[in-house]
This record gives structure tokens, sequence and C-alpha cells, in this order.
């Protein structure tokens, strides 16, 4: 920005009204880069004045800094020539009005096309025979640059050289210091848009590098915002995604999470569907998922046989009970607990199997009843095996043969149409073997009938 405020006088030494004064001027400088978005530049102003019918013509030095915003051709350093003119009007407040085309050659061809107002005011007066006469002034410049509109605003300090007041008239000498802000609002946004864009970027590429995927994707969901079509980001995204999914398939599989796992890569596979580590964690779960199944059913198995073993020893059938702890440790040889139970049963079968004073009763009572059973005369039969099995126990074969009487006897009670009769004989077989299926297919056949007469 230039001003002049100095009193200029004609040829005839008369003061001259410089409200009445044009300007013209051509300008040519050139700027480079001396800090981050900040330029130095320098060159020169032809300024040819009119006031009236004369004419002043003179060459101004100057020098400024300039900062704008990034990606701007002055990075690079250009050659900023312009050519306008201006006038000032009313006192003691010079108003300038004017336009500027500035151009700027570099490896980008840039143009702007600006007007200015510039406002000074004297602050200093003349003293001891000296003019010392600093100006200050204050710009607004707005306009178009590169078809994106700009505004600039700046601050200009002018100083005339300290000599006496004939001489300084006569040589109207300027110097000329000038800082001068331009911001594109359009412009700006994008760069600042950019800058956000590759900041929430490069912080993703970094979460992603340290395994924080969460965050990743947050850092490219936000670039994203900014840069909907970036494919770029979107490939991140993507990328960051899957690793999150395989992150949390590995977790949950640690876990024995293995349904949760099997989603995850499989989410994975939906994204990248030749990810070769999300195949080979959903190849080895399901096995695992396979060997878990397996190991479910024979805990089931084993703990049905556990548990039919413990009625056989709570009723005293301590055969019986040994059988089936012995097939559940088939199963599982490694359960203490159940080689625990076969010891302790085979205690209980030692000491029962200590031969018991056998009384010529006993063997009498057993003989009838053998003799009952192989007459058909199955209540006879009930009556003297039931006398042996309280007094001694499972002599020889009772218990089998006991059974055998309880089952035809409930038999022969069935075909009288005594439902109530033969259930309660059926039932007896369970006192002895609870597990016995067709003792436990005739009772539930019985209920069943029982109930159709009742109702």
């Amino acid at each position: 920005s230039w001003v002049d405020d100095i009193e200029l006088r004609n040829n005839n030494g008369n003061l001259i009204d410089t409200t009445d004064i044009s300007y013209n001027f051509i300008h040519l400088e050139y700027s480079f880069l001396i800090a981050e978005k900040v330029s130095l530049g320098g060159g020169f102003n032809y300024i040819f004045r009119y006031f009236g019918d004369e004419k002043d013509e003179e060459m101004i030095p100057n020098i400024g800094l300039l900062t704008f915003p990034a990606s701007s051709p002055l990075e690079r350093g250009c050659f900023l020539p312009s050519f306008g003119f201006s006038m000032c009007i009313s006192k003691p407040y010079k108003l300038r009005l004017g336009m500027a085309f500035d151009f700027q050659f570099s490896k980008f061809r840039k143009m702007a096309i600006l007007g200015d107002i510039l406002i000074t005011k004297d602050f200093l007066k003349p003293y001891i025979g000296l003019e010392v006469k600093p100006h200050s002034a204050v710009s607004i410049r707005g306009g178009l640059m590169d078809k994106q509109p700009i505004i600039g605003f700046g601050y200009s300090l002018m100083q005339y050289d300290i000599s006496y007041a004939f001489a300084m008239r006569e040589s109207g000498q300027t110097h000329l210091f000038d800082v001068t802000f331009y911001i594109s609002a359009d412009r700006y946004k994008k760069e600042k848009m950019q800058e956000r864009y590759e900041r929430w970027t490069r912080e993703g590429r970094y979460h992603m590098s340290i395994g924080r995927f969460d965050l990743a994707i947050e850092c490219f969901l936000n670039a994203l915002d900014i840069k909907p079509e970036s494919k770029e980001a979107i490939a991140l995204l993507n990328t960051a995604k899957v690793e999150e999914y395989i992150k949390n398939g590995r977790d949950y599989y640690s876990n024995g999470d293995y349904e949760k796992a099997l989603k995850s890569f499989n989410d994975a596979l939906s994204m990248d569907p030749d990810n070769s580590r999300a195949k080979g964690y959903i190849t080895t779960i399901e096995e695992a998922i396979k060997k878990r199944a397996e190991e479910e059913r024979k805990r089931k198995e084993i703990q049905e046989l556990v548990d039919k073993g413990r009625k056989h020893l709570e009723i005293g059938n301590y055969y019986q009970a040994l059988r089936y702890y012995k097939e559940a440790q088939r199963l599982d040889p490694s359960k203490h607990e159940i080689s625990q139970m076969i010891s302790y049963i085979n205690g209980l079968i030692a000491e029962m199997e200590k031969p018991p004073e056998i009384t010529a009763e006993i063997k009498e009572h057993y003989t009838r009843g053998i003799e009952n059973y192989n007459a058909g005369n199955m209540l006879g039969a009930i009556r003297e095996l039931e006398i042996v099995m309280g007094k001694y126990g499972d002599y020889k074969d009772t218990s089998e043969v006991l059974i055998q009487s309880y089952y035809y006897y409930g038999i022969e009670r069935y075909g009288t149409g005594d439902l109530e009769g033969a259930i309660s004989y059926w039932k007896m077989i369970l006192k002895i073997d609870p597990d016995n299926p067709s003792a436990l297919g005739l009772i539930d056949r019985a209920e069943k009938e029982l109930k159709g007469l009742n109702e």
C-alpha cells in the first residue's frame, strides 16, 4: 500500500491542495519464502501524480513481508507486478480508493483483481527545524485470486527522510514498510480441511501401527467426513475394520467364546474375502467347536452313568453300581472321583461277600422259592425269596429270580385287569434294578391305561 501525505507546492512555491490530486502507479516486486507461510519481497513503485495541469513523478523503493495461505505460489517465489490508479479525498484523514491488477508468475499462473481502501493520519509534528513526518495507514483489500475470493488487512508505516523541510519537500522520497495478511475464505477452508484430513489419516496410520484399530477407525471416519469420496481413506478404513475384526476374533477365541470369534472372522472375510488369517482362524475354530461338542457329549454320557451308579449304590445294589462306574471310567480314565468311587464300592462288595452263616432255614426258603418259580407259582416264589433277601441278601441268584417272579406275577395281575396290582409288583423290580427297561415300559403302559379308565 502506498500513500502520500506531503504538503506539495508547485514550481512557484504555492501550496497545492492535496485533496485534488490523483495518483497512478506501477509496482514491481519479487518475493521469496523465508519461513513457513512468510514471504519477503522487495521492489519499487513508479508513481506519477496529477494536480491541476502539473505532473509529478518519482521512483519509490519498498520492502515488505507477506503471509499467505498454504499451497500458495509464493512458497516457491514469484514476481508480483501490478498497476492501477487511486484517488485521495478529504482531510485530515485521507481515504484512498484504488484498483490494482496483480499477476503472479510462478509454476502456476495466478491473477488477482484487488480493490483497496487506505486511511492515513499524521501522528508526529515537525520540530527543531527538521521535519520528521511518519504516517500510518490501515488498508482493507478485497478481490478475486484464482477465481477464489480473498480479503487482505494491511498496516503501513511511511516516513520521509530526516532532512530540512525544504529539501524534503523537493525530494519527496518515501520509504515504505508494509505487512499484509491475505485470507481467502474458500481457499483457507479447503486448505484447513486438507490439513485436518491429512492429520486424521496420519493419526489413523499411527494407531494401526500400534494395534489400536478402534482408534484408527475413528480417525479414518473423521477423515471421510472431510473427504467422503477419498479412495485412500476408504481403503484405510476397510483395512482397519478388517484388522479390528481379526483382533476381536483372536480375543474371543482365546477366551473360549467360539461363536463370537467365528462371527468376527466371518465379518473380516465379508470385507476381505481373500484374507488368509481369517480363513485360518475359521478352520481352527470349526475344529475346536467339533471337539468341544464331542467332549460335551462324552461329559453328559459319563454323568448319566455316574447318576445311575449312585442310584444303585443307594439301594445296596453294589454290583450294578460298580458296572456303571467302570463304564464311566472307561470313557474318561482321568476322573479321579470315579476311581475313588470304584475303590469304595469294591470295598463294600468285599465286606458284603464275606460268607455269612448260612442257616438251614435260609437254604430251605431259597429251595422252596426256586421250586415255586419253576412250577409257575410266582406269588409263592416271591414270598420265599423275599425272606432270603431280607435275612441273607443276594444269596446265589436270589435277586435275579425275584425280579423275574415280580415280572411274571405282574403280567398275571395285568391279565386279570388288576392294573394297580400289576403296577405295584413291577415297581418292586425297580427297587432291585432302578433302570430295568422292561419294568419301566410296563409301568408306563399300565399307568396310561389306568388313567384312561378313570377318565
